[in-house]
C-alpha cells in the first residue's frame, strides 16, 4: 500500500469513528451500564430532603411511562418477592450527582419508614439491585421483581427522573420489588378506559392487562404506579379527588400492598 493510500485509509477510519460518536452522542469510553460502582448512600443522604424545580409536562421523562423492559410477569408478583425484604442489596453508579443521590436516598427512605423493606449496600451477594445513571430522558426497570441467579437487577435513571419529583424513583423501585402498573391489573376495565387507537404501537405493552396477576387490595387511582390520564386513558368511576399519575409519594394503598406482600407474618 502506498503512503498516499495508507493516509487515505487512516483518514477514512478516523472520520468513521468521529461520526459514530456524533451519531450516538456518547463519547468513546465506559458504557453507562458498565461503569464502576459508587460509594453506598450515607446516613445524611438517606435523611436528605431533595428540592425540586417546577416543570412543564414536556420536561418529565420521555419514557417513564414506557418504563419496563418486558420480562413476562404479573401485576403483583408474589413469586418474584425478594427473599429477604429486610436486606435488599443495592449498588449505585459512580457518576450520580449529589442531587441524584439525595433523591434516591429520599425515595428509599420512604420504603424504610413505611414498610419492612430495607435497601442495604451490597457486599458479596450474587443478586442485587443495580442503579444506573443514564444521560437520555428515561427511567426504566429491566424485568419486575426478583430473579434468583439473575445477578444485577437493573434500574436506570436519567436526571429527568429526579429533577422535579422523587416519585419516579419510588415508581421504579416498586417495579424492582415486584409490582407492575396499577392500570394493568386484571380488574382495571372496571375503573379505566384504555383508548387503544391513541396509543403508539411501541407503548401498548405498558397498557396490556397483566394476565394471571395476584391482586393485592383494591384498585388505587392515586397509586404512584398509575399512569396519568389523557388521550390514552380515561376513568370510569368517581376518583374521589385522587391525583392520577402522581409522582410525589407512595400512596397509602401502595404502602399497604407492599406491607401485605413483604411484611405480613
Amino acid at each position: 500500500m502506498s503512503k498516499k493510500s495508507g493516509a487515505m485509509v487512516m483518514a477514512f477510519l478516523w472520520s468513521c469513528c468521529w461520526m459514530i460518536q456524533l451519531i450516538t452522542g456518547t463519547p468513546v469510553g465506559t458504557p453507562e451500564m458498565d461503569r464502576a460502582f459508587g460509594a453506598p448512600l450515607t446516613a445524611a443522604e438517606f435523611a436528605c430532603v431533595p428540592t425540586f424545580g417546577k416543570a412543564a409536562p414536556e420536561d418529565f421523562p420521555h419514557s417513564e411511562g414506557n418504563d419496563i423492559v418486558i420480562v413476562p410477569n404479573k401485576n403483583a408478583y408474589l413469586s418474584r418477592k425478594w427473599p429477604n425484604a429486610s436486606a435488599i442489596p443495592y449498588v449505585l453508579d459512580s457518576t450520580f450527582s449529589a442531587k441524584a443521590r439525595c433523591a434516591i436516598g429520599y425515595a428509599m427512605t420512604q420504603y424504610h419508614k413505611n414498610t419492612c423493606i430495607r435497601f442495604v449496600p451490597r457486599t458479596v451477594e450474587t443478586d442485587y439491585v443495580k442503579l444506573n445513571n443514564l444521560d437520555t430522558p428515561e427511567c426504566y426497570s429491566i424485568g419486575l421483581g426478583y430473579y434468583k441467579g439473575g445477578g444485577a437487577h437493573e434500574v436506570t435513571f436519567s436526571p429527568s427522573c429526579y429533577q422535579y419529583q422523587a416519585g419516579s424513583i419510588m415508581h421504579e423501585l416498586m417495579h424492582r420489588v415486584g409490582f407492575n402498573h396499577e392500570h394493568t391489573r386484571p380488574d382495571r376495565d372496571t375503573y379505566v378506559n384504555i383508548l387503544w387507537n391513541n396509543i403508539d404501537a411501541g407503548w401498548k405493552a405498558q397498557y396490556a392487562i397483566a394476565e394471571g396477576s395476584n391482586l393485592l387490595l383494591t384498585y388505587d387511582y392515586g397509586s404512584v404506579m398509575h399512569y396519568g390520564l389523557g388521550r390514552e386513558m380515561t376513568t370510569k368511576l368517581n376518583t374521589n379527588g385522587a391525583v392520577i399519575g402522581q409522582r410525589q409519594a407512595l400512596s397509602q394503598l401502595d404502602i399497604n400492598k407492599l406491607k401485605l406482600m413483604y411484611c405480613s407474618k
